[in-house]
């Protein structure tokens, strides 16, 4: 739960107004719970294991002559299927180890109280996305 009752105060409190991401995360997040909050990790990190491979999957599975040269196998060429295949599996392996490690982690987080409010936190995310 946030320590601030409204967007005023959040806005008091920083000494600025907030930037149109921290007010729709405010309106989102105001109400809810600590815990259900940090479950979203979850939905955060499965979107980077997503993304953030992609680029080379696509590059494997288009096989652009530029690139041929610089691969380390040269004459292996992965098929769709395998490709699917081996993102099914980190997906399964994500929802049945990591997620739930990422749930059961909460009350270690939660006795830990970190020093800054989830407003500070965007102000710092929102710094180096600049």
């Amino acid at each position: 739960m946030l320590p601030f009752a409204s967007i005023s105060e959040a806005e008091a409190a920083l000494g600025r107004n907030l930037t149109s991401a921290e007010t729709v995360w405010f309106r989102y997040s105001a109400g809810m719970h600590d815990f259900w909050l940090y479950a979203h990790n979850i939905v955060f990190i499965l979107l980077v294991y997503t993304l953030a491979p992609l680029p080379v999957a696509l590059v494997e599975l288009m096989r652009p002559k530029a690139i041929h040269r610089y691969k380390l196998q040269q004459k292996i060429h992965v098929p769709v299927a395998d490709v699917l295949r081996c993102y099914r599996n980190v997906v399964k392996t994500f929802v049945f180890a990591v997620g739930p490690l990422q749930l059961f982690s909460f009350p270690t987080i939660k006795v830990r109280r970190p020093s800054c409010t989830s407003i500070q936190f965007l102000v710092c995310v929102n710094m180096f996305m600049i």
